[in-house]
């Protein structure tokens, strides 16, 4: 449930009606026992928000992930207005060390 909003976020963000070249790419691995999720998508830096809760988004993931994963999970996100690029990473704790907890 933590890797859907980040989904939808580069479809609700990104300028794929305006943007012949625009992209949202994903990547999910297992490294180490941990989930490694990443993704980076085109947006208009130009475009005013989408609505009046921008940024609500990542900041309840964020909160999910303290939640679930204390101390364990890590969120990065960065934001390109000179490249229209939004970038994320994900890591998760493996299933073993959440049952050993």
């Amino acid at each position: 449930m933590l890797l859907i909003p980040l989904v939808e976020n580069a479809f609700k963000h990104g300028d794929f009606i305006i943007n012949h070249h625009a992209f949202a790419h994903f990547t999910l691995k297992i490294i180490d026992n941990s989930i490694h999720f990443s993704g980076s998508n085109s947006y208009d830096p130009y475009e005013l928000e989408k609505d009046e809760q921008s940024g609500i988004g990542l900041d309840n993931i964020r909160r999910r992930i303290a939640l679930a994963y204390p101390k364990s999970a890590h969120l990065h996100t960065e934001e390109n207005p000179e490249t229209g690029q939004f970038d994320f990473q994900l890591i998760l704790p493996s299933i073993s060390k959440i049952k050993a907890s």
